[in-house]
């Protein structure tokens, strides 16, 4: 789960990305609230944040999202693939044209859990 938040001037809003649905958080019912900046008493220990954890982190997310695409993109490739022999093997049996092999909807071929379409028939 990742939240985001918007820190406007006036008000403020958050939502969650939770299972790749965005949820908006409430506030008493709310999807603002009014902004407000807390100022300490005493001045705060700036030695105390390190801001190379941060950099770490992203650069962890980064490479992790670079790697979670290439796998997708891997499985797509297989799939488009698949369905291209699928095609090419319907047209050497005669169930479909040779053209008809040649259009197939490789863009359309099940990549990411979506369903390929039917084959076209002659």
């Amino acid at each position: 789960m990742r939240i985001g938040i918007d820190f406007g001037t006036s008000y403020t809003a958050a939502a969650a990305a939770v299972e790749g649905a965005i949820e908006h958080i409430s506030f008493h019912g709310d999807s603002q609230f009014r902004t407000v900046v807390f100022i300490p008493e005493t001045p705060v220990d700036m030695s105390q944040f390190d801001e190379s954890v941060y950099e770490l982190e992203v650069a962890n997310i980064v490479r992790s999202e670079k790697s979670s695409y290439r796998a997708r993109l891997k499985e797509y490739e297989q799939r488009a693939s698949q369905i291209r022999v699928t095609y090419r093997k319907q047209a050497r049996d005669g169930e479909i044209s040779d053209e008809a092999a040649r259009r197939t909807p490789t863009d359309r071929s099940g990549a990411f859990g979506i369903e390929p379409a039917g084959a076209p028939v002659r």
